[in-house]
């Protein structure tokens, strides 16, 4: 088995893990501590795989409601203290080579804006 194949498989272990965990969660027997440490885990990966892909990589399937993004995304604004200008900075961080600054960020796996090239998170 190749390291990316068992890399996958712990993934999805672990995501389905933390969906076990939701339902705890929604009860309020998740504590705080537990809460930030899956989070935290969670941010360093997403941002490791984010660096290493070159490419955004889209964080979420699209089950996930806009509320729970944005309850995500303004929690994690507000724990890091940013203000609209550090936002600013850093989205046009993550724009990406090649896409008008108005039609947002190409993701891996999905083709470019106007073309059938699609970015490949593989190098």
């Amino acid at each position: 088995m190749s390291r990316s194949d068992c890399g996958g498989e712990k993934a999805m272990a672990v995501a389905g893990s933390i969906d076990d965990l939701t339902a705890d969660a929604h009860a309020g027997a998740l504590p705080p501590a537990g809460l930030r440490a899956v989070m935290s885990a969670a941010i360093r990966l997403y941002a490791g795989a984010v660096e290493a892909a070159g490419v955004e990589i889209a964080p979420a399937n699209p089950e996930i409601s806009a509320t729970d993004a944005m309850v995500l995304a303004c929690a994690l604004v507000r724990s890091q203290d940013f203000t609209p200008f550090d936002l600013a900075l850093w989205f046009s961080r993550t724009s990406q080579i090649g896409v008008s600054s108005g039609s947002g960020v190409s993701r891996a796996g999905e083709p470019l804006l106007g073309s059938d090239v699609v970015l490949n998170p593989t190098k």
